[in-house]
């Protein structure tokens, strides 16, 4: 919310403070995969299109990718004969890469099983410290418990605003300074584009 007297308010609720209605100049909500931001040498609000106008004209990315990308051809069934490890490797390699029992559990073998990824669930879902038959900390009788709330997997399909099945690697420039990248990896999902790796400023 910007008020006349240009005061601007960013908070998660409405209401975080008593403003006279007559005072707002404009008011609204960030959606997702949006931004503002506040240009303090010019007092200017900037909305998610005028950031994203301006980083689209900072340099010519589309030129670039035209000129450098080269798009390879991949089959999900490539990795088909690869043969198939024994439990101890299987362990060994399930624990250099961090895969949990819950991992296996709840979202691999949902995978495997039905295709689809897991419906998961973030928040604070044990009992209240009062009804605890537990010993608990006595802070936690204090607290404000976070809400339960449901995570459906996310569909790259309606969220493509906000996501991308892309995954780019090479080398890339730093946000602290003004650099060309020209030559930079793509792993593209189901193609894979590949450049060789260089920089020039």
């Amino acid at each position: 919310m910007l008020t006349k007297d240009r005061i601007l308010t960013i908070a998660s609720e409405v209401g975080v403070w008593q403003i006279d209605p007559a005072n707002v100049e404009r008011k609204g909500r960030v959606k997702p995969g949006q931004m503002i931001a506040a240009d303090l040498d010019t007092g200017r609000l900037l909305m998610p299109e005028d950031i994203d106008n301006e980083l689209k004209g900072a340099q010519p990315y589309r030129e670039w990718l035209k000129a450098n990308a080269v798009k390879l051809e991949l089959s999900i069934n490539q990795d088909a004969d690869l043969p198939v490890m024994d439990a101890p490797s299987l362990l060994t390699h399930q624990k250099l890469f961090n895969v949990s029992f819950e991992e296996r559990d709840q979202i691999i073998r949902v995978l495997a099983e039905d295709g689809a990824e897991a419906i998961g669930s973030m928040g604070d879902d044990t009992p209240m410290a009062v009804l605890s038959q537990k010993v608990r900390s006595p802070f936690d009788y204090l607290r404000q418990q976070f809400a339960q709330v449901t995570n459906p997997p996310i569909d790259p399909i309606r969220e493509a605003i906000v996501m991308s099945l892309n995954t780019a690697f090479g080398p890339s420039a730093t946000c602290s300074r003004k650099a060309r990248i020209m030559h930079t990896g793509w792993k593209c999902t189901p193609r894979c584009c590949r450049r060789k790796p260089s920089t020039s400023c």
